[in-house]
């Protein structure tokens, strides 16, 4: 960053060379994606592959075009049966207080 004039190196005077900084102006935009929207029927045959262990989650995913870690999620729910585990939405759920 420092450099010695030419002329007064003798001297042992230092100039200080600095480059201008740029002003950036950033303009952050949400995308607007949605939620991608899965055919149930071909989730319900990957989650029952995955269930009756004739299929890993992998294979399923790929072989019924749907998202590999919802089959997971989906096959974990062994207490459901695979109509009530698709069924269930991600997120909590909405809590509104009524007013009196």
């Amino acid at each position: 960053m420092c450099k010695m004039e030419a002329g007064n190196a003798g001297s042992g005077n230092l100039s200080i060379h600095r480059m201008p900084r740029k002003r950036v102006i950033v303009s952050y935009k949400r995308s607007a994606k949605k939620r991608q929207a899965l055919d149930k029927e071909d989730m319900k045959k990957a989650v029952s592959a995955v269930r009756e262990k004739r299929m890993g989650t992998l294979k399923a995913a790929k072989t019924f075009g749907v998202p590999r870690t919802t089959v997971q999620r989906l096959a974990k729910l062994d207490h459901l049966s695979v109509d009530q585990a698709i069924q269930i939405k991600l997120g909590r759920d909405a809590q509104i207080k009524k007013e009196r």
